[in-house]
């Protein structure tokens, strides 16, 4: 799955691509603004002051060259060290300490404060910072313009007055701008050149506000249209997948199982449709498996009504002898004898069916106990030993030494060896050796049966676990009843273990059980 047709990658793709036009649109926007400002500043008045910095040190300030600043709407004033007025000359203004120290410094780099908002421990503080000179100077005050710290800052007060604040930031104050600039003659006397600019409000011609203000339009605009498209975009690669998987839910609901998906979408929604897909041929298979089933259970129960309908005929017809008088008394006992022993195998017939049947209830659970089943399966051969023997066979044995720990139920785990044992007497020659081995492979113990009797037939080998399976195709009270080995094979599974015929062994019959080890078996 690449990573590029996901969901995921679509989604981050269209978000970056919005985000990149958004912050395209705002650098546009951004630049047309300060192309505002930039024209507004540079309608400020210009007093230029490293080239009047002679008329300056020297104290001669009537040569200084202000024409330009007055045609701007601008004025200076220069202050002695006793902050009198000394050009233009008056007596009538006069500066505090105070006013001049709260008016914005500016040097011939152009070092301004600017103001910051930040929280720290959930309070706000308010800094005002200057980088002009090698340590810059600062001022940070509280939310209530109390006095908290400061660097290289001269106007320092417990509280500060909104008008403070508006001089060192060099705010406007009835549309006019402040700043002060300190010099040295070349005597040595100090003086200090204020600025005071009025505010310009209309900088810019009618026909240069339009086509800022087209270009903003035209951004925004491309913007929306970059949006409307991006979103029809995702819309078709999420919108029709999920309405042809809805459709195929709704076919599926109504029982339409055939409904395979094929669309090429996005690696998620392809990954949901496959897994609707599996869904699918999964129930298809489901069904189909039921199908069988219930065949299987038809046929079951038809198999089970021929198999009693032998013996139950033949005990009726003995009766009905007897009962029309058709049987000679000397012959009653050996009657009344046949129609016992047939009641028997019927009985047992029965039993058979029941147990096979109570195999696969729901609520039928085996007696599970640990046991060292080497040691189990040593001691079932060698109780069957003289049986064996007695039948006209042969008997070999290679069961491991080894302790292997398994959990089984005893009682049924029993009746799935008598089983095959069963049905390697009745099926064999005499004179067949019977090979009894058991082993370990990993975390399962081995058991098998083997005899070199006559190979079962090719065409019963996949049937051979199924039930009313004989190798005669017949079946008759007198032999098997065919579900030894489908019962065999029933009480295995429960054990969470496996059982097969052996077809790659090509001279022996060989049938193999493996159950699962619950714990480490000693060495």
């Amino acid at each position: 799955m690449r990573l590029r047709d996901g969901l995921f990658f679509t989604l981050i793709k269209n978000n970056v691509l919005r985000t990149v036009i958004g912050l395209l649109m705002l650098l546009v926007t951004a630049a047309l603004f300060l192309t505002l400002v930039f024209v507004r500043l540079t309608n400020i008045p210009v007093f230029r002051i490293e080239e009047q910095m002679g008329a300056l040190r020297s104290g001669d300030f009537e040569v200084l060259d202000i024409d330009e600043l007055n045609k701007g709407n601008g004025t200076i004033e220069i202050l002695d060290e006793s902050l009198d007025i000394v050009y233009p000359y008056s007596l009538e203004k006069k500066y505090s300490v105070e006013d001049i120290s709260r008016i914005t410094p500016i040097s011939l780099s152009g070092g301004m404060f600017t103001r910051t908002e930040f929280y720290e421990d959930g309070t706000l503080f308010i800094l005002f910072s200057s980088y002009e000179g090698e340590e810059g100077s600062f001022l940070v005050i509280d939310e209530f313009n109390h006095y908290v710290d400061s660097n290289n800052f001269s106007f320092v007060k417990e509280v500060y007055e909104e008008e403070d604040l508006a001089y060192i930031t060099s705010s406007y104050l009835e549309n006019i701008l402040h700043f002060k600039y300190e010099f040295e003659t070349i005597v040595g006397e100090k003086h200090i050149l204020l600025f005071h600019y009025e505010e310009k409000v209309k900088v810019v011609s009618t026909g240069f506000e339009a086509s800022i203000t087209a270009g903003l339009w035209l951004s925004i605009v491309a913007y929306v249209v970059f949006m409307v498209w991006s979103i029809r975009s995702l819309s078709k690669k999420i919108k029709e997948p999920l309405e042809i998987l809805d459709n195929a839910m709704f076919e599926f609901s109504e029982g339409n199982y055939d409904n395979i998906l094929e669309y090429k979408a996005v690696n998620e929604l392809s990954s949901i449709m496959n897994t609707f897909n599996q869904m699918v041929d999964k129930l298809n298979t489901s069904d189909k498996e039921n199908k069988r089933l219930v065949e299987d259970r038809e046929r079951l129960i038809a198999d089970i009504a021929h198999d009693l309908k032998t013996p139950i005929t033949i005990t009726r017809g003995y009766a009905k002898a007897l009962i029309d008088g058709k049987i000679e008394k000397n012959d009653y006992l050996d009657y009344y004898e046949k129609i016992y022993n047939k009641t028997t195998q019927l009985n047992d017939l029965i039993n058979v069916f029941a147990n096979y049947s109570k195999l696969s209830h729901p609520e039928f659970t085996l007696k599970l106990e640990p046991v060292d089943i080497t040691e189990f399966f040593r001691n079932y051969v060698a109780s069957n030993y003289n049986y064996i023997l007695d039948k006209g066979f042969k008997v070999a044995n290679d069961i491991s030494e080894q302790e292997m720990i398994c959990e089984i139920d005893l009682v049924h785990f029993r009746r799935v060896l008598d089983n095959i044992l069963s049905n390697f007497v009745k099926y064999s020659p005499r004179y067949t050796l019977f090979d009894f081995e058991a082993k370990r492979d990993k975390n399962v113990c081995v058991i098998t049966f083997r005899n070199n009797g006559p190979k079962i037939e090719k065409t019963l080998i996949e049937k051979l676990f199924k039930p009313f399976t004989m190798g005669d195709q017949s079946r008759t009270i007198n032999k098997n009843s065919g579900l030894g080995l489908a019962t065999a094979q029933k009480i295995i599974t429960l054990h969470n273990g496996d059982i097969k015929y052996n077809e790659e062994e090509l001279r022996k019959n060989e049938f193999v059980i493996q159950i699962p080890l619950i714990k480490k078996a000693k060495l």
